[in-house]
C-alpha cells in the first residue's frame, strides 16, 4: 500500500493514479531534504549576505549583513506564507517544492521591484517628487512598490500552482506547448519583470542611473564603493542636483560625524558648498534644502540651519517629519517660541503623535507658557504611550509648574518604582518637586552638586532652571535664617 500524495488515501502498489482524485502516485512525497532545504535558505542568504557586504567593505559589515539577510529571509517567507494562504483558502494545487519556489521568486520580485518602482518614479513622476517631503516621498515609494510587486507575486503563486497542477494531473493540459508553458510560467515571470526592470532602468538619465547606485552604496554603508561612484558621476556631471546633494550627504553624515576614515578639515565646508549647489538647482526641492540643514547644523552653523529647516518644511507643508525636524532643531538651541510653533504644526497633521505631544508639552513649560495644555498634552502623550519615562516626567514636571506638588510627586513616584537608570534631569525634577513641598533637606546643596556634574553642564535650559529653582531655595533659607550647611538628603 502507498499514500496518495495529494488526497493521503491508501492505494495499492500496482496502480499509477490515484482512484480518488486522479493525481499521479508515482511523484515522491514530501521529503525530509526538502524540508532542509526550505529552513536552510535562510541560513544561504545570511552567508551570501555577509561575503557581499565584506567584499564591498561595509563599514560594520557583519551587523550589515544580519539586515541585509533579515530583508531578504522576510521576503522569502512572505512568499511561502502567501502560498499557504492561498492553498489553505482556495484549494490550488501545490507539491514539496512550491513553498520553496514561492519564497525564491519573492525574493527575486522583491529585490527587482525596488529598481523597478525607482525608475518608473524618476521616468514618470520626477517634477512632483522634488517638491514634496521625505514622509510623502517614502509612503508614495511604498505604494508603488507594493502596487508593482503584489499583482506579480500573484501571478507568480498560480504559476506555481499551476505547475503542481499539470506535474501531477498532465491530462489537465490540452497540448504539449501548454504543459510547457504552465511548468515553465513561474520561471518566465521573474525573468520577463527583471528584463522589464532593467530597461526601465537604462531609459533612465546616466545621472539619475549614478545617483540610484551611489545611493544604493551608501543604503547598505558601503563609503568607499559610494564615494567612488559620486566623484566619479560629479566629474562627468558637476551640475547634478542629486549627485551633489548624495555628496553633501555622505561627507556630513557618513565622513565627518561618524568618523569613519580620517575626516579632511575641509569637508563640512564642502558638505555645505555641494548642499548649497543642489539647492541652486533644484530651489523648490524640500528635501534638498533639507541636506542642507544637516550639512549646516553639522559646521555649527545654527542660525543657518535653522532658517534652511524652517525653509524646508515651508516648502512641504504637510510633511510632518521636516515641521518634526526644525521643532526639534529649534528646541536644541533654546530657541522656543519657534519649537512650539512647529510642534504645533506636527500635532495638526499627526494629531496623535505620543513624541510630539510630548516634546511639546515640555517646550511650553521651559517656555512658561500654557502650563494647562503642557499637562493635557503630557496626559494624551501617556495614553498613546504608556510604557516612556519622558512621558511621565513630562507631566511630573507640568503639575509642578502648576503648584499641584501632590500629584507631580505621585506621578515621578512612578519612574523610580522599578529603578534601574534615572537621567540627571528627572533627578532635579524630584528634588525640586520635594524642595516645593519642603521634604529636601539642604537643597542648596543638593542644586550646587548637581550643576557640577558633567552630564548637566552641558544642558543649558536644564542648568538655567536648576539655577532657577535654586536661587528660590536661597532667599527662602534665608527669609527663614535657617543655616545653609545641613546633611543632605
Amino acid at each position: 500500500m502507498k499514500i496518495c500524495s495529494e488526497c493521503r488515501k491508501p492505494l495499492p502498489d500496482e496502480i499509477a493514479y490515484c482512484v480518488y482524485c486522479g493525481s499521479r502516485t508515482d511523484l515522491p512525497q514530501q521529503t525530509r531534504a526538502e524540508r532542509k532545504l526550505f529552513f536552510l535558505t535562510p541560513v544561504f542568504l545570511f552567508l551570501v549576505s555577509t561575503a557581499f557586504t565584506y567584499d564591498l567593505s561595509c563599514n560594520n559589515y557583519f551587523e550589515t549583513a544580519i539586515v541585509v539577510a533579515g530583508v531578504l529571509s522576510f521576503l522569502y517567507f512572505f512568499g511561502a506564507i502567501t502560498f499557504y494562504l492561498l492553498k489553505f483558502f482556495f484549494n490550488t494545487c501545490s507539491m514539496p517544492s512550491s513553498y520553496f519556489n514561492a519564497g525564491m521568486t519573492a525574493l527575486i520580485n522583491g529585490i527587482t521591484v525596488t529598481f523597478t518602482a525607482t525608475a518608473i518614479e524618476n521616468l514618470c513622476f520626477l517634477d512632483k517628487l522634488e517638491k514634496i517631503g521625505p514622509t510623502a516621498l517614502v509612503k508614495n515609494h511604498i505604494i508603488l512598490m507594493a502596487i508593482i510587486y503584489l499583482p506579480i507575486q500573484i501571478m507568480e503563486i498560480l504559476a506555481i500552482s499551476a505547475k503542481a497542477k499539470v506535474t501531477k494531473h498532465p491530462e489537465s493540459a490540452k497540448s504539449t506547448v501548454q504543459r510547457i508553458i504552465f511548468s515553465k510560467a513561474y520561471i518566465a515571470i521573474p525573468i520577463l519583470f527583471f528584463l522589464a526592470g532593467a530597461i526601465g532602468v537604462y531609459c533612465l538619465p546616466e545621472p539619475t542611473r549614478i545617483s540610484m547606485l551611489g545611493e544604493s552604496y551608501l543604503t547598505i554603508s558601503a563609503y568607499n564603493k559610494a564615494q567612488k561612484t559620486i566623484d566619479a558621476g560629479l566629474k562627468k556631471y558637476p551640475d547634478s542636483a542629486n549627485l551633489c546633494s548624495l555628496k553633501s550627504l555622505y561627507l556630513s553624515e557618513y565622513l565627518s560625524s561618524k568618523n569613519i576614515t580620517p575626516v579632511p578639515a575641509e569637508s563640512e565646508q564642502q558638505a555645505i558648498e555641494y548642499a548649497v549647489k543642489a539647492v541652486e538647482k533644484k530651489p523648490n526641492s524640500p528635501i534638498y534644502r533639507f541636506q542642507l540643514c544637516k550639512a549646516y547644523e553639522l559646521n555649527h552653523r545654527v542660525f543657518q540651519a535653522i532658517t534652511t529647516a524652517s525653509e524646508a518644511a515651508s516648502l512641504a507643508n504637510n510633511d510632518p517629519y521636516l515641521w518634526q525636524y526644525a521643532g526639534d532643531l529649534n528646541y536644541r538651541f533654546n530657541h522656543f517660541p519657534e519649537a512650539i510653533i512647529a510642534y504645533k504644526k506636527v500635532l495638526s497633521i499627526e494629531p496623535e503623535n505620543p513624541a510630539t505631544l510630548n516634546n511639546l508639552a515640555y517646550a511650553l513649560l521651559l517656555n512658561n507658557e500654557d502650563i494647562e495644555l503642557a499637562i493635557e498634552l503630557a496626559k494624551k502623550a501617556i495614553e498613546l504611550k504608556p510604557y516612556t519615562i519622558a512621558n511621565y516626567d513630562t507631566l511630573a514636571w507640568a503639575y509642578y509648574k502648576n503648584g499641584n506638588y501632590a500629584e507631580a510627586l505621585d506621578t515621578i513616584g512612578i519612574l523610580y518604582e522599578n529603578r534601574n537608570e534615572i537621567s540627571p534631569e528627572i533627578d532635579f525634577h524630584r528634588a525640586a518637586i520635594l524642595n516645593a513641598m519642603d521634604l529636601l533637606n539642604n537643597p542648596v546643596e543638593t542644586f550646587d552638586k548637581m550643576l557640577v556634574k558633567p552630564e548637566i553642564i552641558l544642558n543649558i535650559p536644564l542648568v538655567n532652571e536648576i539655577i532657577k529653582v535654586r536661587q528660590k531655595a536661597f532667599i527662602k533659607l534665608q527669609e527663614t535664617n535657617e543655616p545653609l550647611s545641613k546633611t543632605s538628603e
